[in-house]
Formats: C-alpha cells, structure tokens, sequence
C-alpha cells in the first residue's frame, strides 16, 4: 500500500496535452506571421527572406505534429475505453450470475445529467499507469473520470447508462425491466460504492430523475453505508467566484442540498464548494481531496473527522485487501 501511495504521491500532473497545444498554437502563430511577411513582400515586388520562409516550414511543421499527437492521443482513448467497457460488461453478466468476479471493481451511481461535468482535478498527482491509458488530465477533469482516476489502483469502476458517455468509468448497459436487480447485483459484489447524491427536483417537487433516489434507498436498505462514499464534487474555481454554476442542472450547492435534503438519516455535512468525498458510519469521515487547497475548510459539524488523498487510498486499500462483509 505504501509502494501504491508513493508512487501516486511522487507522479506529478505533467499536462501532456498543455504542451502540445502550445507547440502547435507557437507553429500557428510563427507560420502566419511568415506568410504576413512573405505577403508583403510580395506586393512591393521584392524576394520574400528565407527566415521567412523558414518560420512559413516550421510553424506548418510544429501544427501537423501537434494536431498528429492530439489525434494519436485521443485515438488512444477511445481505444482503452472500449477495453474499459468491455471489462465493466463481463462484470455485469458475472455478478447477474451471482459470481464473484475478478478484477475487482467499484460501482459509480449519479444522475445521469452530471455526466461529463468539469470540476478541480482532485489531486495534484495522478496514477502513472493510468495517464499513461487514457492521456494526462487537464487541470479540469471530468468527475467520472476523476474517480476513474481515484480508484484506478485498486481496481474497476463501473456505473450503468444506456451508452458510454465518456472517459472514465466503464459503461454497461442497463434496462428498467433489470435495473433494481443490476444495481443490487453489482454493489454485493463491490469493493466500494461511489455515489453523487444529487436529486434533481421537477416543479411538483418530485425527482426528476428518481433512479438515484431508488439507488440510495437501496444502500441504506441493503446496509452497504460501510463501503460507501459520498461525492461531492467541487465548484469549479470561475463558478464558485462567480457564486453559480453557468449550467442551472448543475448548480452543485442546490444540488447537493437537495440530496441532503431529501435523505436526512445520511447526516450529510453542508455544501462546500472545494468539494469532498464523505463516508457517515461512524459518525462520518471527510476526505477532502479536491480544489487543489484553494477553498477553506469550514465544517460546522466538527465531529467529522478529516483527511486527504492518503486517508482515501488508504481506506480503498483496505476495503480491497480486507474484504469486509458485504
């Protein structure tokens, strides 16, 4: 566990994509400004300088490699996701069978409507092993893929929609003739349960999604509240200065209360835009492991005991090595 930690830990987010969108921006910029030169040149009837020419080569040169290794590198993900898919698929019929299945994996619950929300990565560190599938995270990061990215160590992460919406965890079709009974099949089996307990309201005051409802209701029913952990995803930096979200169905601090809300016996801590993952056995635990630092912590429920990135890995490492009653 401590060689899994450190190498996390001693990874730094190498921005991969940063540079090789400067290059070709720094190409573009050095082939237009030669074309400017040779285009004067030109119309005073005079020879266009070879350093002119050469920045015309150059620049050209430096935006196909860069639009090349964009491509290379989106290709790439493309490629592991459907790996990923497949993988999450094969869990799917295992688990339905009611066998145990190898690899070991965790389960991603949410409304479907936050697929594909950006938030402040949430360590400033990253898996190598996983960066090196699916590409180096911007300093924004899909929330899907940024438990993907949490738990990758350990094992799978699997949520159900009807089609795979992106980077992260793998995607396995469900129906509504089987969901109760996917869903109960893949958390018996889970190591962890990752849930985003948001409940969109309809103007009746009736969910709008009620799926993550009828999930919740499930883990506390079927007591798997040791092994869960509740998301709650932090505001990005514009829209917590801003105090709203662009998007209203995604204004997390509404959001977020209603699902506080709505299951008062969770004891859910406030909204707090540098967001957290929340565990409540126990008298609840924060792991504050997102928004890089840049909020301050103002829990006013100082019973909940707190930690970071290690805390979490740590507590991950257990859950998959000490296989606790399910």
């Amino acid at each position: 566990m401590r060689t899994i930690i450190s190498k996390i830990r001693s990874t730094k987010w190498a921005h991969r994509d940063v540079k090789v969108d400067l290059v070709g921006t720094l190409g573009g910029i050095s082939s237009l400004g030669g074309f400017a030169v040779a285009l004067v040149a030109l119309a005073q009837d005079r020879s266009v300088p070879i350093w002119a020419l050469i920045m015309i080569v150059l620049g050209v040169a430096a935006f196909v490699w860069s639009a090349g290794q964009s491509l290379r590198a989106f290709m790439r993900v493309l490629a592991y996701q459907k790996r990923r898919d497949v993988i999450s698929q094969t869990i799917r019929e295992e688990v339905l069978r009611g066998n145990d299945p190898l690899p070991l994996y965790f389960v991603y619950l949410r409304p479907f409507s936050i697929d594909g929300a950006y938030i402040s990565a949430c360590p400033k560190e990253a898996d190598r092993a996983y960066v090196e599938k699916y590409g180096w995270p911007d300093d924004s990061n899909s929330l899907e893929n940024t438990v993907a990215l949490l738990v990758h160590p350990f094992g799978e992460l699997v949520a159900l929609s009807g089609e795979s919406s992106g980077v992260g965890p793998g995607y396995v079709k469900s129906t509504n003739l089987s969901f109760k009974e996917e869903v109960r099949a893949l958390c018996t089996h889970a190591e962890g349960i990752f849930v985003v307990p948001f409940v969109p309201e309809g103007r009746k005051g009736e969910a709008k999604e009620p799926g993550i409802v009828q999930e919740v209701e499930m883990l506390i029913e079927y007591r798997w509240l040791h092994k869960t952990f509740f998301i709650m995803p932090a505001m990005p930096f514009l829209s917590s200065w801003l105090g709203k979200t662009q998007d209203s169905s995604r204004n997390y601090r509404d959001r977020w209360e209603s699902g506080r809300a709505r299951f008062p016996e969770l004891d859910l801590p406030e909204y707090d835009p540098g967001g957290c993952v929340v565990q409540v056995p126990d008298g609840g635990y924060v792991f504050k492991v997102f928004g890089y630092g840049r909020y301050r912590w103002n829990w006013r429920d100082r019973t909940r005991a707190e930690g970071g990135l290690t805390a979490l890995l740590s507590h991950l490492d257990d859950l998959t090595t000490g296989n606790p009653p399910r």
